[in-house]
């Protein structure tokens, strides 16, 4: 539990200007202090006391509340970390593999200056900063000024939440949460639209430095404005479960700070892959050709229940073959491949299994033997606001299924024996 006690800053510590344009427009200066780092966790513990209740049920109440929260409290959330901080997230950064001048890094809600200096100083120019709050990203627009040229690599600041980030923002090869993802409204969310915005092959960063049990606390006793605990190597497992990211590294005692690394393998394999599957062609709802522009070859699911039955609902990639095919139609394509239910269209019919091929046939072939290999994994199944942005993630999936499948380690799948010569 935090302490109660009254901050007193001495006038010993080392003050830093900062001119924020947009909340000063005369061009005041605050003054912004080093605190030392107990001092530091004191006075952030502080306003988690003052607890307004439980977690909010809508995302657009919780985001005004956390929004409302900084500006109520930005002198607190914007004073100069103490130099013990500072380093701590350099030692976290330090855990990200390749990161340097060619990365493009996605901080989420990190609340300031603090992540942006740190990835600086490893070399990285090409940084989007989240924040559902102003303060913190006219704090960074005052240190880093946009440039003129909207491709010229830069700090760049856009106020939302990262669920809403538009595709155009990424990919990144990096998604920082810096004390930030126990704010988010739902934690697995967040991570999974950030891994919608990775590159393959990319990394989430979650870390906390000022430790988790400091933040544990915090959730504690602020439920309303720190609405999740961080969690330990077993929890992110768990909290990952259907997410395409790997827990490769958590670090609890970090110089006294916490990390956790995630990965986005770049062939985005899946426990238990290849999975065989097989089975003849059956009449769909007559969507994904009529409504989407995106045909296919729907299999009745039950025969394959030993196969894909324990695979979390969600879409898929590999290779399927028409057996009986005429030349190019008979050969083995590229294929993406829902197991879900449709929340999208809702129409109560039960579990499918829609494969999309790669490939314009001839013509129908409903009633006809179907192979497929099913080698990687993209996202869960998700409900969209319609029709039109279920399309444009079917699009994105497409795309990312067809730059897996050209990898040697999948290529070679093509070829398989299961597949008829």
């Amino acid at each position: 539990m935090f302490s109660r006690r009254l901050i007193r800053f001495q006038p010993t510590f080392r003050s830093i200007p900062y001119v924020s344009r947009n909340q000063n427009p005369a061009g005041h200066r605050r003054l912004l202090l080093r605190a030392s780092l107990p001092e530091y966790k004191d006075r952030l513990g502080k306003l988690f006391l003052q607890s307004e209740g439980q977690p909010l049920e809508k995302r657009d109440a919780h985001n005004e509340a956390q929004a409302r929260f900084f500006s109520q409290n930005s002198d607190a959330f914007l004073i100069s970390v103490p130099e013990a901080v500072e380093q701590r997230i350099g030692t976290a950064l330090q855990l990200v593999p390749a990161l340097g001048l060619d990365s493009r890094v996605l901080d989420v809600s990190s609340g300031g200056l603090d992540v942006v200096r740190a990835l600086k100083a490893r070399g990285v120019r090409d940084v989007v900063a989240v924040d559902v709050s102003e303060e913190p990203l006219a704090a960074i627009r005052d240190k880093n000024p946009p440039t003129v040229c909207g491709n010229d690599l830069c700090v760049r600041t856009w106020r939302g939440d990262v669920a809403d980030l538009p595709s155009y923002m990424g990919p990144v090869d990096l998604v920082v949460f810096c004390g930030s993802l126990g704010r988010s409204f739902d934690a697995r969310d967040a991570l999974l639209r950030s891994s919608l915005l990775l590159q393959s092959g990319g990394h989430v960063l979650i870390c906390e430095p000022l430790g988790r049990d400091w933040q544990n606390a915090a959730a504690a006793a602020d439920p309303r404005h720190m609405p999740h605990a961080l969690p330990g190597r077993e929890g992110l497992e768990a909290l990952t479960a259907d997410l395409p990211l790997e827990v490769v590294r958590v670090e609890e005692g970090l110089d006294g700070g916490f990390a956790a690394l995630l990965h986005l393998p770049p062939s985005r394999r899946f426990e238990g892959a290849p999975i065989y599957i097989e089975g003849n062609v059956t009449t769909g709802f007559g969507r994904g050709s009529k409504q989407m522009g995106v045909p296919t070859a729907n299999l009745p699911p039950e025969p394959l229940e030993e196969q894909i039955g324990h695979l979390p609902v969600g879409v898929y990639f590999g290779w399927a073959q028409l057996p009986g095919g005429e030349g190019s139609d008979g050969q083995a394509q590229k294929m993406v491949m829902n197991i879900g239910y449709r929340p999208t269209c809702d129409d109560g019919g039960g579990m499918t299994v829609e494969l999309h091929i790669m490939h314009v046939f001839e013509g129908d072939f409903y009633g006809a033997p179907l192979k497929a290999v099913v080698l990687g994994y993209i996202r869960p199944e998700m409900r969209f606001g319609g029709i039109d942005d279920l399309v444009s993630r079917i699009k994105m999936d497409i795309g990312v299924a067809r730059a897996a499948l050209d990898r040697p380690e999948l290529l070679e799948y093509r070829a398989d024996p299961f597949f008829q010569p």
